[in-house]
Parts: structure tokens; sequence; C-alpha cells
């Protein structure tokens, strides 16, 4: 998540192929591939790490959620050929600030003392998210990957924080809606060649693209401004990959 960045995300992949891939406008279904092969994908594992801080923005209320770690606790591909995947994702070292309307610019730490309660830890600065993913190749000729909440009630994470501390801001909101990350690496269209560590990147200029698929903060629209890698692990550790 660049300079700024936070949870989402995570990542979770979707099983309901059909849904994620065409909430997506100019969108077709893409898929997986490990070692050239979309059918040796399926139930691969992975994991993944941010690239330096990542950052949740809340325009609306001039908030920023700043992480500094993330770590994909349980990655799944459901299907290469379909390009489906579920990725359980924690996010760490997180606190909220106040910025500059308009900009990134960080102006102070808000008094909001995070509490993760999505993974049932309930330790402080964490949050922990679900998602389903969908590769998919957009019109541009570019692999995205579509970032959806995990069943019709389950929000992507749930942002808690305590009381009594002075927070100005809800101190309990929903992370729902959806969010798109695009593959820097290990992108196969047009001849692109696999990676052992895919590169994924999501910030305020990508949901342009997508209008239909909008990530919420409660009834806030948000913005993920993050980037990330992702690795095989288990029985494909080492191996490279891709998505076309």
């Amino acid at each position: 998540m660049q300079k700024h960045l936070l949870r989402v995300l995570g990542l979770s992949l979707l099983a309901a192929v059909g849904l994620m891939a065409f909430a997506t406008a100019g969108a077709q279904a893409a898929e997986f591939r490990i070692l050239g092969s979309a059918a040796l994908a399926t139930g691969a594992t992975f994991g993944g790490s941010q690239i330096g801080t990542g950052t949740l923005k809340v325009p609306t209320l001039n908030i920023e959620i700043v992480c500094q770690k993330l770590s994909v606790l349980e990655g799944k591909i459901l299907s290469g050929p379909a390009g489906t995947a579920l990725g359980k994702i924690l996010f760490e070292e997180c606190v909220v600030w106040s910025i500059k309307s308009g900009t990134l610019e960080l102006i102070e730490k808000l008094p909001c003392q995070i509490l993760d309660i999505s993974g049932g830890s309930g330790k402080v600065g964490h949050i922990t998210a679900t998602a389903n993913l969908q590769v998919f190749l957009h019109i541009n000729g570019k692999t995205f990957i579509l970032a959806s909440k995990d069943g019709e009630n389950r929000p992507f994470a749930i942002a808690n924080y305590t009381s009594g501390t002075g927070c100005p801001i809800p101190l309990k909101q929903e992370i729902t809606g959806n969010t798109v990350f695009k593959l820097v690496t290990g992108d196969l269209t047009g001849g692109g060649a696999e990676a052992v560590e895919l590169e994924v990147e999501s910030n305020e200029a990508i949901p342009a693209l997508f209008p239909a698929d909008v990530l919420k903060y409660g009834v806030n629209t948000a913005f993920v401004i993050s980037k990330d890698k992702l690795f095989l692990t288990g029985a494909h550790k080492g191996c490279t990959w891709g998505a076309l």
C-alpha cells in the first residue's frame, strides 16, 4: 500500500466466479497459472506481505487508517482456470490519522484505538479482513484482481475503536463493497512473464475505471492505497506464477 495503506485489504478470493467477473464493466474472467498451468494452480496456497505502509483513505471523513504491516494468514486458489481465490488478511500496527482535505498529507494522529474484533483476537492496532478474489482482464488489456466480501452478510472487516478515548469518528464501522488491485508483476497478458512474487497495487485512480465497484467505510466511499506482494507457499513454494 504505497506510502500509506490499509487492510484490505487483504485478500480472499471469490468462489462465485460469475458474480465477480461481471460486476466490473468491460471485464472478462481470467485465470491463475502456476508454471504455465491453470489446472495446476487449483488448490495451491499463497502468502503475502505489504510493501511499505498501507492506507485506507476515507475522504468524506478526512481520515486515513495507516497500517505498518500486512500478512496473509490464509490464502488459497479455489480454481486456477476460473481465476478465483480466498484470502484472510491481517493488518498490524494500524492507527488513524486526520488528513488535509483533497490530499494524502497526514495532519495528526487521532485518539482512536483500533481493536480487532473481525478476527476475534481483540488485539490493539490489528484489523483482520476476509475477501473473495476474482482475476479479470479489463478492456484496456491489463489484468486486475477484484476483492469482494466473503459471504452475503459478512463485511470485509470491521473497524472497531475503544470507547472513552475521545475518538471523533463512529466507534464501529463495517468495511464493505468491492475494491480492485492491478497486477504489476506476473501479468501474463501480451506475453508478460511469470514471477515468484506477484506485485499488486491499488490507489485512488484505479476505482475510477470501475465505477460499479465501490469500497465503503460505513456509508462513506473509501480507497485502499497499497502495494503488496503475493507468493506461493506449501508444495509450490518458490514456483513462478501469474494471471491472465
